[in-house]
Protein backbone atom coordinates (compact mmCIF):
# COMPACT_ATOMS: atom_id res chain seq x y z
CA UNK A 1 0.00 0.00 0.00
CA UNK A 2 0.83 4.06 -0.27
CA UNK A 3 0.30 6.30 2.21
CA UNK A 4 1.03 10.33 2.51
CA UNK A 5 0.08 12.58 5.12
CA UNK A 6 1.34 16.39 4.75
CA UNK A 7 1.54 16.76 8.77
CA UNK A 8 5.14 16.26 10.16
CA UNK A 9 6.02 13.94 12.80
CA UNK A 10 4.11 11.44 12.29
CA UNK A 11 4.05 7.45 12.44
CA UNK A 12 1.63 5.04 10.62
CA UNK A 13 0.67 1.78 11.66
CA UNK A 14 -0.93 -1.12 10.46
CA UNK A 15 -2.19 -3.83 12.89
CA UNK A 16 -5.20 -6.19 13.72
CA UNK A 17 -8.06 -6.65 15.74
CA UNK A 18 -9.37 -9.26 17.74
CA UNK A 19 -12.68 -9.97 19.56
CA UNK A 20 -14.04 -12.56 21.19
CA UNK A 21 -16.40 -12.53 23.95
CA UNK A 22 -14.99 -15.45 26.02
CA UNK A 23 -12.29 -11.82 26.70
CA UNK A 24 -15.57 -10.15 28.28
CA UNK A 25 -15.91 -9.48 31.70
CA UNK A 26 -17.81 -6.82 34.17
CA UNK A 27 -14.28 -5.19 34.92
CA UNK A 28 -13.67 -4.13 31.29
CA UNK A 29 -12.76 -0.34 31.08
CA UNK A 30 -10.20 -0.38 28.11
CA UNK A 31 -9.54 -2.04 24.68
CA UNK A 32 -6.14 -3.27 26.22
CA UNK A 33 -7.39 -4.46 29.44
CA UNK A 34 -6.93 -8.44 29.97
CA UNK A 35 -10.41 -9.03 30.31
CA UNK A 36 -12.42 -6.59 27.22
CA UNK A 37 -13.19 -8.71 24.36
CA UNK A 38 -10.95 -6.57 21.73
CA UNK A 39 -8.24 -7.65 24.44
CA UNK A 40 -4.77 -7.07 22.61
CA UNK A 41 -2.14 -9.35 23.08
CA UNK A 42 0.61 -7.30 25.36
CA UNK A 43 3.28 -8.76 23.45
CA UNK A 44 2.75 -6.79 19.69
CA UNK A 45 1.89 -9.76 17.92
CA UNK A 46 -0.91 -8.01 16.36
CA UNK A 47 1.36 -5.29 15.05
CA UNK A 48 2.08 -5.57 10.98
CA UNK A 49 4.05 -2.56 10.73
CA UNK A 50 4.81 1.01 11.76
CA UNK A 51 6.32 3.73 9.48
CA UNK A 52 7.96 6.86 9.85
CA UNK A 53 6.19 8.88 6.76
CA UNK A 54 7.73 12.01 5.49
CA UNK A 55 5.25 15.26 5.26
CA UNK A 56 4.05 15.57 1.24
CA UNK A 57 5.51 12.25 0.22
CA UNK A 58 3.99 8.88 -0.75
CA UNK A 59 5.50 5.93 1.64
CA UNK A 60 5.28 2.53 -0.06
CA UNK A 61 4.92 0.17 2.66
CA UNK A 62 5.27 -3.95 2.37
CA UNK A 63 4.82 -6.39 4.98
CA UNK A 64 3.96 -9.80 6.30
CA UNK A 65 2.19 -10.50 8.78
CA UNK A 66 1.03 -14.43 10.02
CA UNK A 67 -2.38 -15.03 10.68
CA UNK A 68 -3.82 -16.22 14.44
CA UNK A 69 -1.12 -17.62 17.11
CA UNK A 70 -0.49 -14.87 19.74
CA UNK A 71 -2.76 -11.99 18.03
CA UNK A 72 -5.69 -14.75 19.02
CA UNK A 73 -5.12 -15.20 22.42
CA UNK A 74 -6.28 -14.42 26.13
CA UNK A 75 -4.63 -12.86 28.62
CA UNK A 76 -4.45 -16.41 30.30
CA UNK A 77 -2.47 -17.78 26.42
CA UNK A 78 -5.41 -19.34 25.38
CA UNK A 79 -6.25 -19.21 21.30
CA UNK A 80 -9.83 -18.42 20.57
CA UNK A 81 -10.75 -18.21 16.96
CA UNK A 82 -13.33 -15.35 15.93
CA UNK A 83 -16.55 -16.36 15.29
CA UNK A 84 -18.07 -13.96 12.80
CA UNK A 85 -15.90 -12.34 9.44
CA UNK A 86 -16.07 -8.71 11.42
CA UNK A 87 -14.03 -10.08 14.64
CA UNK A 88 -11.13 -10.29 12.95
CA UNK A 89 -9.79 -6.75 11.67
CA UNK A 90 -7.00 -5.58 9.95
CA UNK A 91 -6.65 -1.61 11.34
CA UNK A 92 -4.49 1.75 10.35
CA UNK A 93 -3.70 4.47 12.58
CA UNK A 94 -1.70 7.51 12.14
CA UNK A 95 -0.48 8.34 15.54
CA UNK A 96 1.15 11.78 16.74
CA UNK A 97 -1.90 13.94 17.27
CA UNK A 98 -5.80 13.60 16.74
CA UNK A 99 -7.39 14.33 13.57
CA UNK A 100 -4.41 13.95 11.36
CA UNK A 101 -5.41 13.25 7.73
CA UNK A 102 -3.90 10.71 5.69
CA UNK A 103 -4.16 9.24 2.09
CA UNK A 104 -3.82 5.87 1.53
CA UNK A 105 -4.19 4.27 -2.31
CA UNK A 106 -3.25 1.10 -4.48
CA UNK A 107 -3.97 -1.48 -1.19
CA UNK A 108 -3.32 -4.72 -1.74
CA UNK A 109 -3.68 -8.22 -0.12
CA UNK A 110 -2.15 -11.16 -1.27
CA UNK A 111 -2.56 -14.48 0.82
CA UNK A 112 0.86 -16.47 0.76
CA UNK A 113 0.00 -20.24 0.40
CA UNK A 114 2.47 -23.03 1.06
CA UNK A 115 2.69 -24.08 -2.26
CA UNK A 116 3.12 -20.85 -4.03
CA UNK A 117 5.96 -18.57 -4.59
CA UNK A 118 5.98 -15.72 -1.23
CA UNK A 119 7.96 -13.14 0.13
CA UNK A 120 9.32 -15.41 3.30
CA UNK A 121 11.15 -18.37 2.32
CA UNK A 122 8.67 -21.91 3.03
CA UNK A 123 11.44 -22.73 5.28
CA UNK A 124 12.17 -19.48 7.32
CA UNK A 125 12.72 -19.48 10.81
CA UNK A 126 10.35 -17.23 12.83
CA UNK A 127 12.29 -16.95 16.02
CA UNK A 128 15.73 -18.07 17.54
CA UNK A 129 15.90 -18.87 21.28
CA UNK A 130 12.92 -16.72 23.15
CA UNK A 131 12.86 -13.83 20.74
CA UNK A 132 10.43 -13.93 18.03
CA UNK A 133 10.18 -12.20 14.42
CA UNK A 134 14.43 -12.31 15.10
CA UNK A 135 15.30 -11.62 11.70
CA UNK A 136 12.31 -9.48 10.93
CA UNK A 137 10.43 -11.72 8.39
CA UNK A 138 6.84 -10.23 9.67
CA UNK A 139 7.88 -6.60 10.00
CA UNK A 140 7.26 -5.04 13.53
CA UNK A 141 5.15 -8.07 14.67
CA UNK A 142 6.20 -8.52 18.17
CA UNK A 143 8.65 -5.84 18.64
CA UNK A 144 7.37 -3.16 21.01
CA UNK A 145 8.02 0.58 21.60
CA UNK A 146 7.62 2.57 24.61
CA UNK A 147 5.74 5.49 22.75
CA UNK A 148 4.25 4.99 19.02
CA UNK A 149 6.02 8.29 18.21
CA UNK A 150 9.93 6.73 18.83
CA UNK A 151 8.93 3.92 16.26
CA UNK A 152 11.39 2.65 14.74
CA UNK A 153 10.86 1.61 10.91
CA UNK A 154 11.38 -1.33 8.53
CA UNK A 155 13.40 -1.17 5.53
CA UNK A 156 15.14 -3.77 3.09
CA UNK A 157 18.83 -3.20 3.32
CA UNK A 158 20.36 -2.47 -0.19
CA UNK A 159 24.04 -4.61 0.86
CA UNK A 160 22.05 -7.46 2.16
CA UNK A 161 18.89 -7.49 0.48
CA UNK A 162 16.10 -8.12 3.22
CA UNK A 163 14.53 -6.13 5.79
CA UNK A 164 15.79 -4.74 8.51
CA UNK A 165 15.36 -2.71 11.61
CA UNK A 166 16.10 0.97 11.46
CA UNK A 167 16.23 3.42 14.17
CA UNK A 168 16.15 7.14 12.13
CA UNK A 169 14.14 10.41 12.10
CA UNK A 170 13.63 12.91 14.37
CA UNK A 171 16.82 13.50 16.31
CA UNK A 172 14.29 11.95 19.81
CA UNK A 173 14.03 8.82 18.32
CA UNK A 174 18.13 7.90 18.32
CA UNK A 175 18.50 6.77 21.88
CA UNK A 176 15.18 5.33 22.19
CA UNK A 177 14.61 1.80 23.44
CA UNK A 178 13.22 -1.07 21.33
CA UNK A 179 11.64 -3.96 22.98
CA UNK A 180 10.12 -7.26 22.83
CA UNK A 181 8.26 -9.30 25.99
CA UNK A 182 9.71 -12.49 25.74
CA UNK A 183 8.14 -13.68 28.97
CA UNK A 184 6.87 -17.81 28.47
CA UNK A 185 9.08 -18.19 25.82
CA UNK A 186 12.41 -18.39 27.99
CA UNK A 187 13.73 -21.22 29.93
CA UNK A 188 13.96 -20.62 33.08
CA UNK A 189 17.43 -22.09 34.49
CA UNK A 190 19.29 -21.91 30.88
CA UNK A 191 22.23 -19.77 29.74
CA UNK A 192 22.44 -18.22 26.82
CA UNK A 193 24.59 -15.84 24.56
CA UNK A 194 23.32 -14.53 20.85
CA UNK A 195 24.94 -12.74 17.81
CA UNK A 196 23.48 -10.19 16.05
CA UNK A 197 24.08 -7.85 13.23
CA UNK A 198 24.38 -3.81 12.99
CA UNK A 199 24.89 -1.26 11.04
CA UNK A 200 25.96 2.67 12.25
CA UNK A 201 25.46 5.30 9.61
CA UNK A 202 26.20 9.11 9.33
CA UNK A 203 28.15 9.35 12.60
CA UNK A 204 31.77 10.58 13.16
CA UNK A 205 32.73 8.61 16.36
CA UNK A 206 31.36 5.80 17.86
CA UNK A 207 27.98 4.89 19.84
CA UNK A 208 27.61 2.77 22.79
CA UNK A 209 25.14 0.18 22.08
CA UNK A 210 23.56 -1.43 24.73
CA UNK A 211 21.03 -4.61 25.42
CA UNK A 212 19.38 -5.25 28.52
CA UNK A 213 16.92 -8.05 29.84
CA UNK A 214 14.79 -6.85 32.49
CA UNK A 215 12.76 -8.75 34.66
CA UNK A 216 9.77 -7.19 36.53
CA UNK A 217 8.47 -9.39 39.09
CA UNK A 218 5.32 -9.01 41.55
CA UNK A 219 6.16 -9.38 44.96
CA UNK A 220 3.60 -11.35 47.23
CA UNK A 221 6.73 -11.12 50.50
CA UNK A 222 7.54 -8.10 51.14
CA UNK A 223 9.41 -10.42 54.15
CA UNK A 224 11.60 -12.92 53.18
CA UNK A 225 10.60 -12.60 49.41
CA UNK A 226 13.03 -11.70 46.35
CA UNK A 227 12.88 -7.80 47.56
CA UNK A 228 11.08 -5.72 49.99
CA UNK A 229 9.00 -3.74 47.51
CA UNK A 230 6.03 -4.88 46.20
CA UNK A 231 7.34 -4.97 42.56
CA UNK A 232 10.62 -6.49 41.66
CA UNK A 233 13.11 -5.27 39.22
CA UNK A 234 16.15 -7.92 37.88
CA UNK A 235 18.32 -6.70 34.82
CA UNK A 236 20.94 -8.90 33.23
CA UNK A 237 23.05 -6.52 30.51
CA UNK A 238 24.93 -8.98 28.15
CA UNK A 239 25.99 -6.37 25.93
CA UNK A 240 27.23 -2.91 26.64
CA UNK A 241 30.31 -1.43 24.57
CA UNK A 242 31.14 1.23 22.11
CA UNK A 243 30.36 0.66 18.40
CA UNK A 244 32.19 1.96 15.51
CA UNK A 245 30.80 2.74 11.99
CA UNK A 246 33.79 0.67 10.51
CA UNK A 247 32.72 2.43 6.93
CA UNK A 248 28.92 1.54 7.41
CA UNK A 249 29.52 -2.16 6.81
CA UNK A 250 27.21 -4.50 8.55
CA UNK A 251 29.42 -6.08 11.95
CA UNK A 252 28.50 -8.63 13.50
CA UNK A 253 28.88 -8.70 17.33
CA UNK A 254 28.49 -11.36 20.05
CA UNK A 255 26.81 -11.11 23.15
CA UNK A 256 28.22 -11.97 26.80
CA UNK A 257 26.70 -15.46 27.96
CA UNK A 258 23.96 -14.93 30.33
CA UNK A 259 21.79 -16.46 32.83
CA UNK A 260 17.52 -16.09 32.89
CA UNK A 261 17.84 -14.31 36.22
CA UNK A 262 19.55 -17.40 38.21
CA UNK A 263 20.46 -16.37 41.12
CA UNK A 264 22.40 -18.57 44.08
CA UNK A 265 20.92 -16.56 47.14
CA UNK A 266 17.23 -15.97 46.18
CA UNK A 267 16.70 -19.89 43.99
CA UNK A 268 15.01 -19.64 41.43
CA UNK A 269 12.09 -17.01 40.36
CA UNK A 270 9.53 -19.82 39.57
CA UNK A 271 9.56 -20.88 43.38
CA UNK A 272 8.90 -17.44 44.52
CA UNK A 273 5.62 -16.38 45.73
CA UNK A 274 4.48 -13.85 43.30
CA UNK A 275 4.67 -13.52 39.87
CA UNK A 276 6.48 -12.35 36.77
CA UNK A 277 4.77 -9.40 34.82
CA UNK A 278 7.09 -9.31 32.32
CA UNK A 279 10.79 -10.33 30.41
CA UNK A 280 12.10 -7.52 28.01
CA UNK A 281 14.86 -7.46 25.57
CA UNK A 282 15.34 -4.43 25.27
CA UNK A 283 17.86 -2.85 22.48
CA UNK A 284 18.94 1.24 22.63
CA UNK A 285 21.89 3.31 21.72
CA UNK A 286 23.36 5.95 23.78
CA UNK A 287 25.84 9.10 22.46
CA UNK A 288 24.11 9.09 19.12
CA UNK A 289 24.50 12.08 16.86
CA UNK A 290 21.64 14.38 15.90
CA UNK A 291 22.13 12.59 12.13
CA UNK A 292 23.20 9.39 13.06
CA UNK A 293 21.59 5.98 11.79
CA UNK A 294 21.82 2.62 13.27
CA UNK A 295 20.22 -0.68 11.46
CA UNK A 296 19.94 -4.42 13.10
CA UNK A 297 19.54 -7.32 10.75
CA UNK A 298 18.61 -9.41 13.16
CA UNK A 299 19.42 -11.70 16.68
CA UNK A 300 20.28 -15.52 16.20
CA UNK A 301 20.87 -17.84 19.74
CA UNK A 302 24.18 -19.49 19.48
CA UNK A 303 24.24 -20.79 22.98
CA UNK A 304 21.36 -22.47 24.83
CA UNK A 305 22.33 -24.88 28.19
CA UNK A 306 19.86 -26.23 30.10
CA UNK A 307 19.61 -27.45 33.37
CA UNK A 308 17.89 -30.70 32.96
CA UNK A 309 16.53 -33.53 35.23
CA UNK A 310 17.32 -37.04 34.59
CA UNK A 311 15.20 -39.57 35.89
CA UNK A 312 15.28 -43.53 36.40
CA UNK A 313 12.72 -46.48 36.40
CA UNK A 314 13.90 -49.67 37.11
CA UNK A 315 11.69 -52.23 36.20
CA UNK A 316 12.19 -55.93 37.70
CA UNK A 317 11.91 -59.19 36.87
CA UNK A 318 11.79 -62.36 38.30
CA UNK A 319 15.35 -63.13 36.83
CA UNK A 320 17.34 -60.13 38.11
CA UNK A 321 19.73 -60.99 35.31
CA UNK A 322 16.43 -59.36 32.38
CA UNK A 323 16.17 -56.19 34.80
CA UNK A 324 15.82 -52.91 32.60
CA UNK A 325 17.08 -49.99 33.13
CA UNK A 326 15.20 -46.66 31.69
CA UNK A 327 16.76 -43.37 31.58
CA UNK A 328 15.02 -40.22 30.09
CA UNK A 329 16.43 -37.07 29.85
CA UNK A 330 13.55 -34.23 30.27
CA UNK A 331 12.74 -31.11 30.52
CA UNK A 332 8.64 -30.59 31.54
CA UNK A 333 8.31 -26.80 30.04
CA UNK A 334 9.74 -27.39 26.97
CA UNK A 335 9.31 -30.70 25.71
CA UNK A 336 11.18 -29.55 22.23
CA UNK A 337 14.35 -30.30 24.08
CA UNK A 338 13.25 -34.12 24.85
CA UNK A 339 16.39 -36.26 24.23
CA UNK A 340 16.13 -40.11 25.12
Amino acid sequence: MKVKTEETGKIFQLYTGHYHKKKESPDCTNINQPKCPWYQSDNDANVISRHYLTPGEWTTIEAVHRIAGDEWKDHGGTELYPKQCNHYQLRMRVAGGQNTPYWIDDMRVQKILPAAESLVPHDSVTSSGFIMNNIFEYSMSWWKIGDIMLAPIIEKDEDIQRDVMVIRGPNFIRDKVVLQNFKGREIPQANYQYRFWLKLLDVSRPINFHILLRMRFHNNDLVNGPCDKEECVFDRRPFNQPVSSNGGVWQEFKTDVFDMFADDELGNYQDWDGYVKSMHWQLYSTDMEPLGTWKTAGFEALTVTVSISTLYLIVSYPDASNSLLLASIFDSRHPQLVQR
